[in-house]
């Protein structure tokens, strides 16, 4: 053994249907010291404002191959505070300017808008940008009247809190590029044809894909599908930087709960492994969020006959059948500033 582990994936029985989130087994008796400080501290019961009292990044640390350093939440204040401070979440959104080639994530729900505006701006600063979350909600879709968040016509807000402003950007920027995914799955009743619709295996609440079972209590919280943490920069590069950990990076990870941030650097071996895991996912679940985009629940046409039938009579049918020349598998890669084209260029590149 080299000095530790790579991340290891934990998958739940029904696999790539179940949630996605990972375990970390690191060999260093110093990373392993500051953890051990950290459970001593919160055994004590502090008030939050003690613990959150002198909060920052450790000193970088050897380990195996890697740098790391560790931040644990809270930081002092609120994002109110005069007296707040940013420097778990600076760091990563600094990193983020300054990437050279690409920014990947995978995240339960980003809801830090200096965060998500530096990722979408790399993105359009031509670098490689894909992200893959647990939900994206629709702005418009009619919610309880909350005067933060939504009208009682279930249009945006004039003035739109901060949160709700980041999914209004997150939503509309996903549905123009489908760089940002979320999760989803293949409905019963609406799955494409050779596709069986995909079940959930957690059955809590109401929430949940198949209905609750007589023994579920309804307090329970609901499924959740996609909860890795991690933003990769530069994964194709010999410096790439790593952000993991327990942190969602939003504001309630920041000042609210104990929560750790692992910032990893210096080993291009372990972000290709990353790389790996997420291309994985989100080539996956991108499959199904691009159908279920183009087939709205209940307006799914009823079409009789062969897949030849269903290819005419459905948009984006032909994303699930094989192409049949060389110019229809690899059209996309070439066209000049396209994410294809970038990761051909970038990612393919033997040198």
């Amino acid at each position: 053994m080299d000095g530790f582990l790579p991340d290891q994936p934990i998958l739940l029985p029904r696999g790539l249907t179940s949630q996605a989130n990972l375990l970390h087994v690191f060999d260093s008796h110093e990373l392993a010291g500051l953890y051990s400080q950290r459970q001593k501290l919160l055994a004590d019961n502090s008030p939050m404002a003690e613990i959150a009292k002198g909060s920052s990044w450790s000193n970088p640390i050897a380990v195996g191959d890697a740098k790391m350093r560790v931040f644990f939440s809270p930081e002092p204040g609120g994002r109110k505070s005069e007296t707040a401070t940013r420097k778990s979440l600076d760091a990563v959104v600094n990193a983020v300017k300054k990437a050279k080639e690409s920014v990947i994530f995978c995240m339960y729900s980003p809801t830090d808008s200096e965060l998500l505006n530096a990722m979408l701006a790399a993105g359009d600063k031509g670098k490689i940008l894909l992200g893959l979350l647990n939900s994206i909600a629709d702005p418009t879709k009619k919610k309880k009247k909350d005067s933060n968040n939504q009208s009682d016509s279930g249009e945006p807000p004039a003035k739109p809190s901060a949160a709700t402003q980041v999914q209004i950007t997150l939503y509309k920027r996903s549905r123009k590029d489908k760089k940002v995914l979320s999760y989803d799955y293949f409905r019963p009743g609406a799955a494409p044809a050779g596709f069986l619709p995909e079940l959930n295996s957690v059955d809590l609440t109401s929430k949940s894909i198949v209905p609750p079972s007589p023994d579920a209590k309804k307090s329970a919280p609901p499924a959740v599908h996609i909860h890795h943490k991690f933003v990769l920069i530069d994964a194709e590069t010999s410096h790439p930087i790593i952000y993991t950990g327990s942190n969602n990076m939003s504001h309630n990870s920041t000042y609210n709960n104990d929560e750790n941030l692992l910032e990893i650097t210096e080993c291009p071996r372990l972000a290709q492994i990353y790389l790996s895991e997420f291309i994985r996912l989100y080539e996956h679940y991108r499959a199904r969020a691009v159908w279920d985009m183009n087939h709205p629940k209940g307006k799914t046409k009823k079409t009789a006959g062969s897949n030849a039938d269903l290819i005419k009579n459905h948009k984006l049918q032909d994303a699930f059948t094989l192409k049949t020349t060389r110019d229809e598998w690899v059209k996309a890669a070439y066209k000049k500033g396209s994410q294809d084209y970038l990761m051909r260029t970038r990612l393919a590149n033997p040198s």
